[in-house]
């Protein structure tokens, strides 16, 4: 039987430290996050969502959230990359090192 090699969450940790300065600034950056109220009318059905947006496209994204529902809805692709249970554990997270955790069990 093939073992797997075994490494360290130290190892793991230092290539992810590597990763998140080359890759995407959410991995690194401390997330905020900002809710956007619609006007919506409950006769239609029930919406209720959430998004992960980035800086720079929220102003954009908003305002066709705000503006035109049913555009968003149904002709727009989604940008979700995560749980409200996971961007409420990176809101949360105390350190870089906890929010690498939580990115690579979330990723896994």
């Amino acid at each position: 039987m093939n073992r797997f090699p075994q490494t360290t969450w130290e190892e793991i940790y230092k290539h992810w430290e590597l990763y998140s300065h080359y890759g995407p600034s959410v991995l690194i950056e401390p997330i905020v996050p900002v809710e956007v109220h619609i006007d919506y009318d409950p006769r239609n059905g029930i919406f209720y969502g959430y998004d992960w947006i980035s800086n720079d496209n929220y102003v954009a994204r908003k305002e066709l959230i705000e503006k035109n529902l049913t555009e968003f809805i149904y002709f727009t692709k989604p940008t979700n990359i995560g749980t409200i249970h996971t961007l409420n554990m990176l809101v949360h997270s105390e350190n870089d090192e906890e929010r690498a955790a939580i990115w690579i069990y979330a990723f896994a």
